[in-house]
């Protein structure tokens, strides 16, 4: 396996850099939209939720905030993951480059705009009465492993779809599931049995999600949680860069024929 280089580094950095510029200027509103789309979907779940369905209680806003926030970056990150190296299809045929580069560069926006997205996140959980708090210190830890799972993922989802073009159709309903059942709307020991906790954790977004609102939101740390999701975001890295490694040669090939 072969270790990231200098340039290739730079590259990504570049394409980042490239795909945010493109995508500001596409809207009226241009960087706008980062920020005003999740706060149109809070304000549609909370009168869903809170409103009509009359669910949660005093921490609820600051709950469904904290939940609505912390897995865009998954799903943004990964949503057009299954589908990059297959659109690159182009520059595959023309030009000698890792794979990984397309899934890293793609991530490395989402990572961006999520790391905009949190510091907002936190100055509105303090104007709704989450003080500051040293427990707060965690969230840069946390937001390291978060996105080093994220890029993880992406990677594996960019390098199996072209094997498996099937992944980018399903792939949509699993971060239907993902979204619906990963504790964003509902806080996980309200609902679940503490005996079946440990096996809902198993989800690492569901961990993440508790995790930082442990921390932002209650001024607590489950060390156990946050050291297996260190563990799981290790994991998932080395394999989604091994797998695009392994195959980086033959991708050029497998995406023309599709």
């Amino acid at each position: 396996m072969n270790f990231p280089k200098k340039q290739h580094i730079d590259i990504i950095a570049y394409r980042a850099k490239s795909l945010l510029t493109t995508e500001g200027s596409r809207n009226y509103l241009s960087f706008l939209w980062w920020i005003i789309d999740p706060l149109m979907e809070l304000c549609i779940f909370y009168v869903v939720f809170g409103l009509i369905l009359r669910r949660g209680g005093p921490e609820f806003v600051a709950e469904l905030l904290t939940g609505i926030f912390i897995i865009r970056l998954f799903i943004s990150a990964t949503s057009a993951a299954p589908n990059l190296l297959i659109h690159s299809e182009h520059v595959l045929l023309s030009v000698a480059i890792p794979k990984y580069i397309f899934p890293a560069a793609h991530t490395l926006t989402c990572c961006f705009k999520f790391f905009l997205l949190l510091l907002l996140l936190y100055v509105f959980l303090v104007l709704l009465g989450s003080p500051p708090h040293a427990s707060n210190l965690w969230i840069l830890p946390l937001t390291i492993a978060y996105m080093t799972f994220t890029l993880g993922v992406a990677m594996l989802l960019a390098g199996l779809t072209p094997f498996v073009p099937d992944i980018a159709m399903l792939y949509p309903k699993i971060i239907m599931v993902l979204y619906w059942s990963s504790g964003v709307f509902f806080k996980p020991a309200d609902y679940i049995p503490t005996s079946y906790l440990p096996l809902f954790y198993v989800n690492p977004v569901a961990g993440f999600i508790t995790a930082y609102r442990d921390c932002m939101l209650h001024a607590t740390i489950d060390l156990k949680l946050v050291g297996y999701l260190v563990v799981v975001s290790m994991l998932s890295l080395l394999v989604g860069y091994s797998f695009l490694s392994r195959f980086d040669k033959e991708f050029p090939r497998i995406v023309a024929q599709r």
